[in-house]
């Protein structure tokens, strides 16, 4: 019973080290009555083993609510207050949760005293969690991940984190639907720093104040945060110095980021690369990047490490045969300890297959292998097309674009045309003034003559989704070349 173990040595000396979004820590005796207010309210309002959603603002009641429902075995599902009614409903229909811990209830659990009522058992193939994907193509599915999952998850988060300074001061970044968050919990529970969850929703320099102010240590994003707060602007105007861990992980890295990462942290700042979906418990790859990127990167393409511990993994091509050596490239199959239940409402998934009795989940991401076994993410199977008789990946022509030392960012969108077999529209940002000509010049030094976008977009910035990703949706509806007039 690791995880109630560790919520429960959280608690024994009056509470974590949590505090408010103004940086103010909380009384240890004010966080262990609400805490114990909300443990009460699940015990008695729940049955054992009943999932109840979570639908809080971004504050660490938030945070109290996941810890108490891993100690009394509530499989959680965190909603967002702002989401429609329809989306929650059909999240309900799939999860089965009735109840929701929203403000509401939040404040009348905080009034309750303690529960007498026993912790129930929970074994290690109950649900800790189950969390919405993000719906990309489609309606959003909700991935079931077990206790056993996380607990693993846990074990590889200790090992890669070790160790951290006793001084610590972690920020969490992330929304609570997003499953990084997952692993600034996990710090909590494992390394127990002095804890602070930013109010960060897109003004990055409200990210860089708070780092600043709360002489932050740790924090986990995406690639993107972390670039925009690494640009000359923001950076001349904080100090970001404190920083000595960061975890970038759930978008391609780009090598101006991983650059600027050792550039302007030159006392060593440790930084952790990783991968993983959603359906394979927060991440399962993770590699320790080393400032060399004939080490760290082929091609453009940044390594994302081995599987970690308990991680199982193979590679299938596109005949559906399994692709062996550091050669061979294919779709990667996460399989092991950390691979989740299943969607809820779903009894069979396509996305779930089973090699040789062992299941594995089909991530559609393309990848290979090197001769150290670490794997490198270079598409994904939906992003190979067929143009002018050649197959192209647009991710792979987007790494190619990347390197290039005149852009910043970039994405490569893929519109069916009857006469062209595809269109192709390059979006991006520049890391510095140049004319379409020039990067349409530069862009023929690195890619084939199949692979040339008919039409380059230079952007301020690219949109960018809730978990800080690019939104690839908005580009591509913005952008459309079919349409007559595309704003």
């Amino acid at each position: 019973m690791l995880i109630r173990h560790l919520v429960q040595a959280l608690f024994a000396r009056g509470g974590p080290s949590l505090h408010d979004d103004n940086g103010v820590a909380i009384a240890p005796e004010r966080l262990r009555r609400e805490y114990e207010g909300i443990r009460a309210w699940l015990l008695e309002e729940l049955e054992d083993g009943e999932p109840v959603a979570v639908s809080l603002p971004r504050d660490y009641r938030f945070v109290l609510s996941i810890l108490a429902c891993l100690e009394t075995a509530r499989p959680w599902i965190p909603l967002k207050p702002a989401w429609p009614a329809s989306r929650i409903k059909q999240l309900s229909g799939a999860t089965g949760f009735t109840r929701i811990l929203d403000e509401e209830a939040a404040a009348a659990a905080l009034r309750r005293p303690g529960s007498a009522r026993p912790l129930p058992g929970a074994g290690p193939d109950a649900a800790a969690y189950i969390i919405s994907t993000s719906g990309s193509t489609g309606a959003p599915k909700a991935a079931v991940i077990s206790r056993r999952a996380y607990e693993n998850f846990l074990s590889n988060l200790a090992a890669l984190c070790e160790p951290l300074p006793k001084d610590c001061r972690h920020l969490l970044i992330a929304d609570f639907t997003f499953d990084m968050c997952l692993i600034d919990i996990g710090l909590l529970l494992l390394k127990k720093p002095a804890f602070f969850i930013s109010r960060f929703e897109g003004d990055i320099f409200q990210l860089a104040y708070e780092i600043q102010a709360w002489r932050i240590t740790g924090a986990s994003s995406v690639p993107n945060t972390f670039g925009l707060l690494l640009r000359e602007a923001v950076r001349s105007r904080c100090d970001l110095s404190a920083l000595s861990l960061a975890i970038l992980g759930g978008a391609p890295m780009t090598p101006r980021v991983y650059g600027d990462l050792f550039r302007f942290f030159p006392n060593g700042l440790r930084a952790l690369h990783i991968y993983g979906p959603t359906e394979t418990t927060v991440f399962t790859h993770a590699k320790r990047l080393t400032g060399s990127s004939l080490q760290d990167s082929i091609d453009g393409v940044y390594s994302i490490g081995r599987p970690l511990p308990g991680v199982a993994c193979r590679l299938r091509g596109a005949d559906g045969r399994l692709v062996a050596g550091p050669e061979g490239r294919g779709e990667l199959l996460i399989g092991g300890v950390q691979l989740m239940t299943g969607y809820a409402g779903e009894a069979v998934s396509s996305r779930l297959v089973e090699i040789e009795g062992e299941r594995y989940f089909a991530s559609q991401d393309l990848a290979f292998a090197d001769q150290r076994g670490e794997h490198f993410i270079v598409g994904r199977t939906g992003d190979t097309i067929k143009r002018r008789g050649c197959r192209v990946n647009l991710a792979e022509i987007d790494a190619r674009v990347r390197a290039m030392d005149l852009v910043d960012d970039c994405a490569t969108l893929a519109y069916p045309d009857r006469d062209r077999d595809h269109v192709l529209v390059t979006c991006m940002t520049l890391s510095r003034p140049a004319s379409e000509k020039e990067v349409r010049r530069r862009l023929a030094e690195q890619l084939l003559p199949h692979e040339m976008p008919d039409l380059i977009e230079i952007l301020e910035r690219l949109p960018i989704g809730e978990t800080g990703k690019i939104s690839r949706a908005v580009l591509q509806e913005r952008f459309d070349p079919r349409k007559g007039d595309r704003g």
